[in-house]
């Protein structure tokens, strides 16, 4: 596609263009008429090309100077939209209070008038007249609107707007706009120019002597990733797949650098990432729930996340083992006693059992007892029964387990926690979801409430869990330690005994 802004054969009054001065009553107007050199050029390049039988209308006006109305057209011999209108919508450029009492009275005053616009304006006739190939994009933008004319009043005040098929702008925002998108053009053209340098530098120097002229790569420009990136997430930018790959990467290179020189910046990444985990994992576990998994894909999810396990207690705790054995003669050895998770307490080594079911099994009978009573499901008391046989085997066999876990420990490898003891086994069972009627309620709570070292929870719980603290993480006034104030009231002083008078 030819530029149609860009001259590359412009003819002049030198190569036979002409322009045309007329007036009509209170208007007057200039017209072109193209040179022959430049209506052969256009015959050559478009076979369609009809050469105009008038002059082509480029500028127009009232006698009272208030307003010159511009008609942009492309007078590029060389571009296939030669003598058409340069712009695809916009018609016409309306400039309103740039020539105070302007008259024109012949292609001089015309000229002088242009001469004396402010930068932003082609000021030559022979090139069409408009706005700088530099600023164009402004015309694009407003192009987006169903306007003909860019109407801009100099004087004016306050903010655009549309009257009509016009677009009307005070000069102050249009030279505003016309300053900013110029800077971002020197910028990028200052930005190619570095790169381009670069570039030539690494292929022709750095084969020839690498020692002299080390390779430079594409060169850094600081505050790029502000530019880029920083502004852009404010106003919902989305990542690409590779840039959100690289931005991590770079975040992880980087991040003891910024912890040692922002630790207040580090930790809303910290929490950044955290909240942004825990939404992820919520959003997963409860979409998990609702499917259908068997026990084992359960077994193996909450071992890629055992940090949903570890909610489960009141204590910091530790993944020790998944599918640990109880009644061999190494935790991770064969053996038929088997438990889903054992995990450790992480200042004690106290051991933990948990039992994992679906949410799908069912927590209690599916009739009535008695008088609103459910009992116990089979899935539940037959989980409950096996994870305490399996603390009672653990507690029976942990001393020969404990030994064999000591020999077979890297002497060599860092500490990772206190030897694995059974002092007070918890046993965990996770299970179903959590019931909806009064009476099930009533009677899941009764049932879990009355056993002795078996905590029974559902996987509605563990949700809940991550949820809470959530919450937490998102307000952290709810985490701030309130102490109260103690008013102390000083005792009042007693009064001195005088010494009583012998008789």
């Amino acid at each position: 596609m030819a530029k149609r802004y860009a001259p590359g054969f412009v003819a002049t009054a030198t190569e036979g263009a002409k322009l045309h001065f007329t007036t009509k009553r209170t208007r007057w107007q200039v017209g072109y008429t193209p040179a022959p050199q430049a209506v052969a050029l256009a015959k050559q390049i478009n076979e369609d090309f009809v050469e105009p039988t008038a002059p082509i209308k480029l500028i127009e006006g009232d006698t009272d100077g208030e307003q010159v109305i511009l008609h942009p057209h492309t007078l590029d011999a060389s571009s296939s939209n030669f003598l058409q209108p340069k712009y695809d919508r916009l018609e016409t450029i309306t400039l309103e209070g740039f020539g105070y009492m302007f008259e024109a009275n012949d292609i001089e005053d015309v000229t002088g008038y242009l001469a004396d616009l402010p930068a932003g304006f082609i000021r030559d006739l022979y090139y069409g007249l408009g706005l700088n190939y530099d600023i164009r994009l402004i015309i694009d933008t407003i192009e987006k609107l169903p306007v003909t004319d860019l109407h801009i009043v100099k004087g004016d005040k306050g903010a655009a707007r549309i009257d009509g098929d016009s677009y009307r702008t005070p000069y102050a925002l249009f030279d505003t706009v016309r300053r900013d998108v110029g800077r971002v053009h020197n910028k990028a053209l200052g930005a190619a120019r570095i790169e381009k340098a670069a570039r030539l530098h690494d292929k022709l120097l750095t084969p020839i002597d690498a020692e002299t002229y080390p390779l430079i790569g594409r060169p850094y420009r600081p505050d790029a990733v502000v530019q880029a990136v920083g502004d852009g997430l404010k106003h919902g930018l989305t990542l690409s797949p590779s840039d959100a790959d690289i931005l991590v990467q770079a975040t992880a290179g980087m991040i003891r650098e910024v912890g040692e020189r922002e630790p207040s910046q580090l930790l809303k990444l910290t929490e950044a990432v955290e909240t942004v985990t825990l939404e992820a994992m919520i959003a997963h576990l409860r979409a998990r729930i609702a499917e259908q998994h068997n026990e084992e894909n359960w077994q193996q999810f909450l071992t890629a996340n055992a940090f949903i396990l570890r909610l489960a207690f009141g204590v910091p705790v530790l993944l020790f083992q998944g599918q640990a054995t109880v009644g061999g003669r190494s935790y991770g050895g064969s053996g038929d006693k088997r438990s889903d998770f054992l995990l450790r307490a992480a200042s004690t080594g106290n051991l933990s059992i948990v039992e994992i079911k679906t949410p799908q099994a069912d927590l209690l009978a599916k009739k009535e007892y008695r008088g609103g009573i459910y009992a116990p499901s089979q899935n539940l008391s037959g989980a409950v029964a096996q994870v305490l046989d399996q603390r009672w085997q653990l507690q029976r066999n942990n001393t020969q387990l404990r030994d064999d876990y000591e020999r077979q420990a890297d002497p060599d490898a860092p500490d990772k926690g206190p030897r694995p003891e059974t002092y007070a086994i918890q046993c965990v069972v996770i299970a179903g979801r959590s019931p909806r009627e009064p009476n099930t309620k009533k009677s899941f709570e009764l049932y879990r409430n009355g056993l002795a070292g078996v905590l029974v929870l559902t996987f509605d719980e563990l949700l809940l869990k991550l949820e809470t603290l959530l919450e937490l993480l998102g307000n952290p006034d709810a985490t701030k330690l309130v102490v109260p104030t103690v008013t102390v009231k000083k005792p009042k002083p007693r009064k001195k005994l005088r010494p009583s008078r012998r008789r």
